[in-house]
Parts: structure tokens; sequence; C-alpha cells
């Protein structure tokens, strides 16, 4: 099914907590004994240096504009990962637009035997990607509210596939992003079509760090009342967001997630972020609590991603 990209403004409530006046209480200096602490680290130290390959699907039949929208979305798609944190782009001249199942069955031999920053000499995610259409939608606007006035405007919309290879699980994971443009015009151009594309790859490539966002808590102040996290901007974490606190636990041979509370972050730098607790005093988070970003934020995360790559 293919997830339909919405360009709602959303508002988040301006951080009126001044972090740095509350005070480290007693209970702020309590800890979890988080069982599976170790384990975390461990990951995250192996886990320092992300590699991925980008890769385009066969453009054999495609026309010559269908193969600038495809370069130009491998080139969003490079760009936009290239500004997070922790991404390294794997690279090769030699791969050229070869189909879906070539690519993954000739990158998951390939890998760099000089470079630690490979799992096992292998990339840790294969991406592919395709535009599948691009069209133009035609909307009316009136000025000084009189139909006399109106006139027609256009929006561009590009409906993209991506399909992602993940190494560690050998796993894939496809689906289709709708961008739609941000930027209008009174005549059907091309830069309406490539703001759209980019806008689809925003969206992934936000949804592609929010998957692999996993942290920890490291202080808390207020007696709980905020919350200083692991993880920051290099992780794709921007201010709005909503986040959930969980314990890890072993059911049936199963590790599973137990979420305890919910917060929203209200201050991001690069490798950390602080985040406001809800109900912070029943919510009760510790340092060394697990916390990850929540799943349904698109429209955060296309507002923030603007704002961060300054569009």
């Amino acid at each position: 099914m293919a997830l339909v990209v919405t360009f709602t403004v959303l508002t988040t409530t301006a951080c009126t907590l001044n972090i740095a006046q509350l005070h480290l209480t007693p209970r702020d200096n309590e800890t979890y004994n988080n069982p599976y602490l170790k384990q975390y680290l461990k990951f995250k130290k192996d886990q320092s240096i992300i590699s991925i390959a980008i890769v385009p699907k066969t453009t054999t039949d495609y026309s010559s504009t269908e193969k600038q929208e495809m370069n130009l979305l491998g080139d969003y798609l490079k760009s936009t990962f290239s500004k997070l944190n922790n991404y390294q782009l794997f690279t090769n001249s030699d791969l050229g637009a070869i189909s879906e199942e070539e690519n993954i069955n000739n990158l998951q031999s390939l890998g760099s035997s000089n470079s630690k920053n490979y799992t096992s000499g292998k990339v840790d995610f294969i991406i592919t990607y395709d535009v599948v259409s691009t069209s133009y939608i035609a909307k009316e606007e009136y000025q000084f509210e009189s139909n006399e006035n109106n006139y027609t405007i256009y929006y561009g919309q590009a409906d993209v596939s991506f399909s992602r290879w993940n190494h560690f699980t050998q796993s894939q994971k496809s689906n289709t992003l709708t961008g739609t443009s941000t930027t209008k015009s009174r005549n059907q151009n091309i830069e309406l079509i490539d703001n759209a594309i980019e806008n689809a790859v925003k969206q992934y490539v936000s949804e592609f760090a929010i998957d692999s966002a996993l942290g920890v808590v490291l202080q808390t102040k207020g007696s709980g009342k905020v919350a200083l996290i692991d993880i920051g901007s290099g992780k794709g974490i921007m201010k709005g967001m909503k986040v959930t606190f969980f314990y890890r636990e072993k059911r049936d041979g199963q590790i599973i997630h137990m979420p305890f509370a919910y917060g929203n972050i209200i201050q991001v730098e690069k490798n950390t972020a602080w985040v406001e607790v809800a109900d912070f005093k029943k919510a009760g988070v510790k340092i060394n609590n697990f916390v990850k970003i929540s799943p349904d934020q698109s429209e955060t995360v296309i507002t923030a991603l603007n704002q961060l790559f300054g569009n």
C-alpha cells in the first residue's frame, strides 16, 4: 500500500521549560538496573558507522526525462543521508544501473575488507529506488475572495518506490511514498516535480533514521521532568518528535518492548536531545531507561527536516 505524504503544517508547543534552571534532585540520581544496557552499548559501538549502498533499479527502458528524474532521486538520497551523522555511503562505479535482484546479489558480496566500518566486510543496508510516476495537481486559487480573479495553480507529485535490504537481519522491506511539492506555480514546470521527489526522499530518509534510532537516558533533571537521551540530530532526531520510554523483556524466547512513559523532544544537539516527560511524576523515567522515537509522526518529520536542511 502506498504511503501518502501529506503536508499539513504542524505547530508544536514552544519550549517553556528552562532546562538550565531545573535542579538536580536525589530523584535524578536514581538509575534503572537495565539488564540489556551492556548489550546496547556494544551494539552502539559496533554500529558507530552504518554503511549504506544506494543503487537505482534498471532504467533501460526509461525516457530521457525519466532518467533525469531517477538521477535526481539518487542525488537527493545521497545528499540527505550525508547530512545525517554516522552514515557512510558505499559507492562503486562498476555497479551501474542493474536490476534490483542483481543489485542485492552483487552487493551482498561486496564491501571494504580494509575498513572496519562494514559489517563482516559487507554493507549494512542496500537501498534501491525507482520513480514510479510523476504528475501535476491543478487547484483553483482566488484573489480578494472574488471568483472573478481566480486562476489555476499547479503542484508537483511523485510516486517513488524504495526497497531496503538489511544485511544483519537478512530481510527486505519495500514501500512506496507519494511526495507532493511544497512549492507551487501557475505553470507546469519541472521544478515542481523536483521538489516533490525531494520531499518523498526526506520522508523516506527520516523514516529510515527513526527505525534505527534507539537510545538510552543519560540524565534527568527536575525530579524526572526532563530526560537527556544519547541520540540527537545526527540520528534524525528533531524538535517536536514524540518518544516512547520502554523496558526490554524476554517472553517465550522473544525480546519485547514494554512502553511505560512518553515525551516530546524539546531541545536537540548533534548527539543528544532533551525530552519533556509526560506526566513525569507517574512516569518515573530514570537513567539507563531505553527510549525510541514513536513512528506515527511523518508530518512532524517533514516539517523538521525542512528546517534542518534549510528549506
